[in-house]
């Protein structure tokens, strides 16, 4: 199974950008899973998942997300930026919505 994926990370001011493109499917979610349990111990005062570029995510994707975004040590620190509209959906679909911290990255 191959997937598109890709994640760069960005230093902006007080935050740690990760920018996630391609897929965040069965396959990729391991690095994704990776690379966010890697940021949370920087020492940046705050975390971005900017999936604006994401084409497609699945439940696995999505299961990453929400666990990192409940951690008790990343509800104030963690956000994510809300994607595309196919992402959105998901979001919407799943009814978590309101448990994730979607914010526009300025």
């Amino acid at each position: 199974m191959s997937s598109i994926f890709d994640i760069d990370i960005v230093r902006r001011k007080d935050a740690l950008v990760l920018v996630v493109s391609g897929e965040i499917d069965l396959a990729t979610a391991p690095e994704l899973e990776l690379a966010l349990t890697r940021a949370e111990a920087s020492d940046a005062p705050q975390l971005w998942i900017d999936i604006e570029r994401v084409m497609f995510m699945d439940a696995t994707g999505l299961g990453v997300l929400v666990r990192h975004a409940t951690l008790d040590e990343n509800v104030e620190r963690l956000r994510i930026t809300p994607g595309p509209p196919q992402v959105q959906r998901l979001f919407e679909l799943s009814g978590l919505r309101s448990y994730l911290p979607l914010h526009t990255l300025s």
